[in-house]
């Protein structure tokens, strides 16, 4: 294959030697063709990986002919994770696996094709090959995400504008039934622990502030500066985008948005309440020291939860993903890259060592980072607070950057899969008028040939031939005691994102 990158790689199959050549050129222009023909499918290939996070298989670089391991992370991203040193594998070795899966495909039987077909098209009577020509379908999650998320924007413009005083009301509800839906969610992914984050319970804070102590003045100033600070800013700091069809980017965006947006109709007394407000400056109390100590309670908690009550849980198990986790292997996060480029510098961390996410250097960086964040996002909020244009200002840019990333994955994604039903279209016309009179041709229809014996081994293949015979190049195949064993869900979930990307 061609050089790799240590975040992101291309895993299509690299071309053979000389001897191989139409062989490999085959091989490249087959797994060109299901890349293009899946490229569609970039959500279903997300939500995959989520179920493959922290797990480790292996490929072969056939350029060096050594072995390489990657590792699927916590964010969804594929890494180099080492170089195995003194184990080469042929072309030989990858010409023969073509060839068992071929073989293995046309040796299965009828029932565990069926099994096989519903595994990767969902239907057990549909053959993969219809499978990968078919243009995207949304699902049905993402249709209801949708049609909410339209309504819900829709309706929270009208409120605001007709009925504000009904705009809480529609915030606790809403809310409820997405966070909800988010920790049963999350909870298969081994995420759940991202609920105890601070942009919770600063939406916690809000929704008992305004229920239950609405005369509470210095409570709802700290709650302003919050929302208008931290919570708000995190829009534009993790890319919050306003994407309907998804009710996981949906979900983010709101409970950044809403909070913010109850305590801005207060504040300028678009809801009818009894708080009593001066123009001047907020007040040192409701500017630091009640915002600081509501983020203080927050971390004590957090540290808490993580550290003694599930200590014992996270300990047993390195999938379980929380904030700190999370951050802390993220290679491509601009704080990890920082904070690693720092402790290497002054002795913490030796040059070839690698940020550990388990270690007591990152829990302190990050509560570190958190605090420094907090001190920083909180320092504006007094301005907004005295002035009614210039928190409207400051609102709209917030939400039209959100607005702006989510029109900038529907441009750059969703016209992708768009124009890929034409252009497979137009292929099927070009390769329907042209005849074949040439050395080349002859190629292309051997290349469409082996595309056609690929395509319906996939299709017929039996899920134990693929592991009796070692088809994909895993921990089975590598003499290394640190690899982990794949699974058969492991191995085939491994095939699918292969076909996938």
């Amino acid at each position: 294959m061609e050089e790799i990158g240590e975040d992101e790689i291309d895993r299509s199959e690299p071309p053979l030697e000389s001897g191989d050549s139409n062989l490999g050129n085959q091989t490249q222009s087959l797994y060109d063709q299901l890349k293009k023909e899946v490229t569609d499918r970039g959500m279903e290939v997300k939500e995959t990986l989520k179920k493959f996070q922290g797990k480790v298989f292996h490929a072969v670089d056939q350029t060096r002919g050594i072995m390489l391991r990657y590792r699927v992370g916590l964010d969804g991203r594929i890494t180099l994770e080492k170089r195995l040193k003194g184990i080469y594998v042929t072309a030989e070795k990858i010409h023969e696996a073509q060839q068992n899966l071929v073989q293995a495909g046309k040796e299965v039987p009828i029932k565990a094709r069926r099994n096989w077909r519903k595994a990767v098209t969902g239907d057990p009577d549909k053959r993969i090959r219809d499978h990968m020509k078919e243009t995207p379908q949304v699902k049905m999650l993402d249709k209801i995400s949708f049609t909410m998320g339209v309504i819900v924007i829709c309706l929270s413009e009208w409120l605001i504008l007709r009925q504000p005083n009904l705009f809480s009301y529609f915030y606790y509800s809403v809310m409820a039934i997405l966070l909800a839906y988010r920790y049963y969610d999350y909870a298969l992914q081994k995420a759940e622990l991202f609920m105890l984050d601070f942009c919770y319970f600063v939406n916690f804070s809000v929704v008992m502030q305004t229920a239950f102590f609405p005369d509470n003045l210095l409570w709802f100033k700290a709650n302003y500066v919050l929302t208008m600070g931290p919570i708000c800013i995190a829009i534009m700091v993790w890319k919050n985008s306003l994407v309907f069809h998804s009710l996981d980017k949906l979900t983010s965006f709101f409970l950044h948005a809403f909070p913010t947006m109850v305590c801005h109709l207060y504040r300028w007394r678009i809801v009818d309440h009894s708080l009593k407000f001066r123009e001047e400056y907020i007040g040192l109390e409701a500017h630091f020291a009640y915002p600081l100590g509501i983020y203080v309670a927050w971390q004590i908690g957090y540290l808490f939860m993580t550290e003694v009550a599930l200590h014992q849980r996270l300990a047993a198990d390195p999938e379980i993903i929380t904030s700190q986790r999370y951050l802390s292997r993220d290679k491509k996060n601009f704080i990890t890259k920082f904070v690693t480029k720092m402790c290497k510098k002054y002795g913490y961390l030796k040059e070839s060592d690698e940020f550990d996410s388990e270690s007591f250097l990152a829990k302190v960086v990050f509560v570190l980072t958190q605090v420094i964040y907090t001190l920083v996002t909180i320092l504006h909020p007094p301005l907004l607070f005295k002035s009614y244009y210039l928190s409207c200002v400051f609102l709209v840019f917030v939400f039209t950057t959100a607005v702006w990333n989510g029109a900038s994955y529907y441009i750059e994604i969703f016209s992708t899969r768009y124009n890929l039903k034409y252009v497979v279209k137009a292929d099927k016309e070009r390769k329907g008028s042209e005849s074949v009179t040439s050395s080349k041709d002859g190629d292309e229809d051997l290349d469409e040939e082996f595309n056609d014996d690929f395509a319906e081994a996939l299709d017929e293949i039996d899920v134990n031939e693929l592991l009796a015979n070692h088809i994909l190049i895993g921990p089975d195949d590598v003499d290394d005691a640190t690899s982990t064993t794949s699974s058969k869900g492991e191995i085939l979930e491994t095939l699918e994102i292969f076909i996938k990307n």
